[in-house]
């Protein structure tokens, strides 16, 4: 499936995604792709985005920890004894 991407040169990477952090664009769901020396940051509002190129491309999703909360109906704790 593609998404919205602002597309950069990976040397500029950083800072575009910094500046695309700060303003909660940046779509924590979907990997940031690097292809024949772009990078790919995918964003939440492609319309939102300001002096970057805006393409579709498909990127993967991105895994992230499987935290306990997770895996049960309630919020685990740790307790001292």
């Amino acid at each position: 499936m593609s998404v919205p991407c602002v597309r950069v040169e990976r040397e500029e990477g950083e800072r575009a995604r910094s500046h695309l952090a700060e303003a909660d664009l940046v779509d924590e769901t979907r990997e940031i792709v690097v292809e024949d020396g772009w990078l790919y940051v995918p964003v939440v509002d492609a319309t939102a985005v300001e002096s970057y190129d805006v393409v579709r491309r498909a990127v993967p999703n991105r895994e992230t920890q499987t935290m306990p909360a997770d895996l049960v109906e309630f919020e685990p704790s740790y307790e001292r004894i």
